[in-house]
């Protein structure tokens, strides 16, 4: 797209390419220690299962038949 509205390629593939690389370590930067927490926490419980749980029953919530 940059380089249909006049931009160098080289510039454009640059720009591009470090786009790419903050979009994906930020969030992998900031999900690293969110998920090292919840593997401490469900190594350590006696049932992996039920931590989630909780969670999993406020979020999902199925309609009614009938």
């Amino acid at each position: 797209m940059f380089a249909l509205y006049g931009v160098d390629l080289p510039e454009a593939t640059a720009a591009v390419l470090i786009y790419r690389l903050f979009q994906l370590v930020l969030p992998a930067l900031l999900g690293a220690p969110a998920f090292v927490a919840l593997r401490r926490k469900l190594t350590h419980a006696d049932k992996p299962g039920l931590v989630c749980a909780p969670l999993g029953l406020e979020v999902v919530k199925l309609p009614a038949r009938g």
